[in-house]
């Protein structure tokens, strides 16, 4: 008896602090980092509040792991590094051909595909981001679309063999790899984001967010403006807000879809809100975007004082030491932002009462048989 009241209090206990799934494709040392992490709340995604890394910290990891592969060419994870390092330098092809290289080394180790079922995913995921990050690079031309084609076939064996890495971020990529090849060819003026995975909102919301968080989708209207019009059908008109200040910010920069000549609709949403909800989301994300900024300025400031001395992360245990962190600004609450795309733990308003009394019944008749026992000892 005794044992199943325990049990019945940890299955309650469980029930109340498991948090929500959350779903976030380069992939490298530093992409099992970012999965330990989690992904950030949404929110804070488009104000820029997630990691990155200055490109003086990708040239050292090159050098470095250049070096390794000339003693260890054997040692696959090592092509990894390399990749997409030099994809972060701005040099899809060279990260091209480390995937080659290791293709080759796959090939010699494992010709069979049975015995290193991670590399054999970590190739096809990099090599074909690395493909469409190389068509982006030419300037995105039609004449160029066979690498994106190849980039998405890469990115389908990928998922073939692990469909829920990165979050599972590859079949939302692989989505919009498809979605860019419609609209390439397409005559209409305004593309429709939410063709991108209107029947699962929720997750494809992640799944674009995690596309900015380990991929190179910070700067991207196509992305972002995918959130915004996902949020927007899923109800969440926050996220959707926010996602528009986002992209204001990034035409006034001088950014453009990646679908050339393309007209954007940007439908406004205020009508979804009341003056003083509009207002308290201004206010926050004035404020959350600077911090933000601010955030990611003095954790590069800080990783390039050392980074200049000859140290780095990948070798340097301590690297970290004596860095202070800065606050986020806290969200506005639930009333503004749902719990789903906030990233924080849930449980459903009309499970709460039942799961909480069921927690406070068991502790009850846990006592009274403790108290029993006792008795009958005595």
């Amino acid at each position: 008896m005794i044992r199943f009241l325990i049990l019945s209090f940890c299955c309650s206990a469980l029930l109340l602090s498991t948090p929500s799934a959350s779903l976030a494709c380069l992939w490298d040392r530093d992409t099992l980092a970012a999965e330990a992490r989690g992904i950030p709340e949404v929110p804070y995604i488009l104000t820029g509040r997630f990691f990155r890394y200055p490109q003086l910290y990708y040239t050292m990891r090159l050098t470095r792991v250049e070096k390794q592969i000339s003693l260890r060419p054997e040692d696959l994870s090592l092509y990894d590094d390399a990749g997409v390092a030099s994809d972060k330098l701005g040099k899809p092809q060279d990260a091209v051909q480390w995937m080659e290289r290791k293709l080759r080394q796959l090939q010699a180790q494992d010709p069979d595909r049975t015995k290193s079922a991670d590399h054999w995913y970590r190739y096809f995921a990099n090599a074909g981001t690395f493909y469409i990050h190389d068509w982006i690079h030419r300037g995105a031309q039609k004449q160029d679309i066979h690498l994106l084609k190849k980039g998405g076939e890469l990115i389908r064996s990928a998922i073939q063999i692990n469909p829920d890495a990165h979050f599972g971020r590859e079949k939302y990529q692989l989505k919009l790899v498809d979605w860019l090849l419609e609209n390439l060819n397409s005559d209409e003026d305004t593309p429709h984001y939410t063709d991108i995975a209107l029947d699962e909102n929720e997750d494809a919301i992640r799944g674009l967010a995690g596309l900015i968080i380990l991929g190179n989708a910070w700067e991207s209207i196509d992305v972002i403006r995918g959130i915004e019009s996902l949020a927007g059908s899923a109800g969440h008109s926050s996220v959707a807000y926010i996602a528009q200040r986002r992209i204001a910010e990034l035409k006034n920069a001088g950014k453009t879809s990646i679908l050339p000549g393309r007209a954007f609709l940007d439908p406004s949403r205020e009508n979804m809100f009341a003056p003083d909800d509009l207002a308290a989301l201004n206010d926050w994300y004035e404020e959350a975007r600077p911090n933000a900024d601010n955030w990611h300025q003095s954790k590069t400031d800080f990783m390039l004082k050392k980074l200049k001395t000859g140290k780095h992360p990948d070798t340097d245990k301590n690297f970290w030491d004596g860095f202070e962190d800065l606050e986020a600004v806290e969200l506005p609450g639930s009333e503004l932002f749902g719990s789903s795309m906030i990233g924080a733990r849930k449980i459903d308003v009309f499970l709460f009462p039942f799961v909480l009394s069921l927690l406070v019944f068991g502790i009850i008749l846990l006592r009274k048989a403790i108290v029993g026992r006792r008795e009958s000892d005595s």
